[in-house]
C-alpha cells in the first residue's frame, strides 16, 4: 500500500498533515497530479486534496473555493469543497484545499462536454463575486519573479517577450463579452463523472475575455501531435472559432508562456518536467509555433501520473 513517504518532498508530509488537520485518513493516497499543485485522491476518504507548490499559487486557493461555490449557484457543472471546512487551510506554509470526490465514469472528458460547460458559464449573469480582473502578463511577471531555477538567459529573454506582448495586448480588440472566466480550459480541467462531467482546477479564474478560455485547446490542437481536430469540435459546439479572430497569434503566444512557467516551482526536482520545458522553450525561442510538443501529462515523471495536458 502507497505510504505517503512515497511521494516527493515535502508533499507526503503535508498530505498526512492535512489529513489529520480534516479528520480524513491518508493512507493509500494516490498523487494524480503534481504542476502548480500537488492533488491528491485519498483511497480511504471520498475526498481530493489539493496543496499549492509555491506562494503565488497559494494566493488563488480562497479564490478557487469561492468561484467554485458561485459556479454552483449559476447551475455551472463543477466540483463542490469540502462541507464543514474552513478552506483554505495553511500547512507548513502551503495553502490546501479539499474537494469531494466525483465518481469517475472512467471515461475520458471530451472536447464537446467542455464547449458546453464554457457556454453555460459564459452566459452566466454579471461578474462572480471574488474574482479579479484577468491580468496574465501579470500573473507571468510574478511568476518569473518568483522562480530561482532559470538562468539569466532564460530569463531575459521570457521577459523581453511578455513586455513585447503587454504592448500587443493594448491593441487587442475583443469580440465577445467579458464576464467570469475559467483561464485554464482544456480537458484535463474537467472530471467525467458517473452523474456527468464536471469543471474543476480555479486557480486562474478571473473576470475576463472569454476568448482566452477558448484559447487552451486551440493551442493544444496545433501543438500536440496525437489531437487532429480537437479545436473543430470545441469550436462546433461553442459557436465561435478563436482561430479565426485577429487577435488569435497574440494570444496563442501568451498562453504558450502560460503554460511554460507554470509548471516552474518544480522544475528542479523533475528531470522529466525539465526535459520537456526546455524543448518547449527552444521552440518559442526560435519562433517555431508548429514543433510539436508532449502534453505534460505523457512525460515520464518520477514518482507520479499526470493527468493534465
Amino acid at each position: 500500500m502507497t505510504s505517503t513517504t512515497d511521494f516527493p518532498s515535502p508533499f507526503g508530509d503535508l498530505l498526512s498533515m492535512a489529513c489529520e488537520h480534516a479528520g480524513l485518513d491518508a493512507t493509500g493516497a494516490r498523487l494524480i497530479k503534481l504542476t502548480n499543485n500537488a492533488v491528491f485522491s485519498l483511497a480511504r476518504d471520498p475526498y481530493v486534496i489539493r496543496i499549492a507548490a509555491s506562494d503565488l499559487v497559494g494566493a488563488q486557493a480562497r479564490k478557487a473555493v469561492s468561484f467554485a461555490q458561485w459556479l454552483a449557484a449559476n447551475d455551472v457543472p463543477t466540483i463542490v469543497p469540502m462541507d464543514g471546512l474552513d478552506q483554505p487551510f495553511d500547512v507548513e506554509g502551503h495553502q490546501v484545499t479539499i474537494w469531494q470526490l466525483v465518481p469517475s465514469n472512467d471515461g475520458r472528458p471530451t472536447v464537446r462536454a467542455l464547449a458546453e460547460i464554457l457556454r453555460t458559464l459564459h452566459s452566466s449573469p454579471g461578474e462572480a463575486p471574488d474574482l479579479p480582473a484577468w491580468d496574465e502578463i501579470g500573473s507571468i511577471r510574478r511568476k518569473l519573479s518568483a522562480q530561482d531555477v532559470l538562468s539569466t538567459e532564460h530569463l531575459v529573454f521570457l521577459t523581453d517577450q511578455v513586455d513585447e506582448l503587454a504592448t500587443l495586448l493594448h491593441d487587442v480588440d475583443y469580440v465577445l463579452p467579458t464576464g467570469p472566466i475559467h483561464g485554464d480550459a482544456h480537458t484535463g480541467s474537467l472530471i467525467a463523472g458517473t452523474d456527468g462531467t464536471v469543471l474543476c482546477d480555479f486557480d486562474t479564474a478571473a473576470n475576463g475575455p472569454r476568448e482566452w478560455d477558448l484559447m487552451p485547446i486551440a493551442v493544444n490542437t496545433a501543438r500536440f501531435a496525437e489531437l487532429t481536430d480537437e479545436q473543430d469540435q470545441l469550436a462546433d459546439e461553442y459557436g465561435f472559432d478563436v482561430r479565426d479572430w485577429d487577435h488569435y497569434d497574440t494570444m496563442r503566444r501568451i498562453r504558450e508562456l502560460q503554460v511554460l512557467v507554470a509548471p516552474l516551482p518544480i522544475l528542479s526536482f523533475d528531470a522529466g518536467v525539465r526535459t520537456e520545458w526546455n524543448l518547449r522553450y527552444e521552440s518559442i525561442r526560435a519562433g517555431n509555433a508548429t514543433a510539436v510538443w508532449t502534453p505534460w501529462n505523457r512525460v515520464d515523471l518520477a514518482a507520479r501520473s499526470n493527468r493534465d495536458a
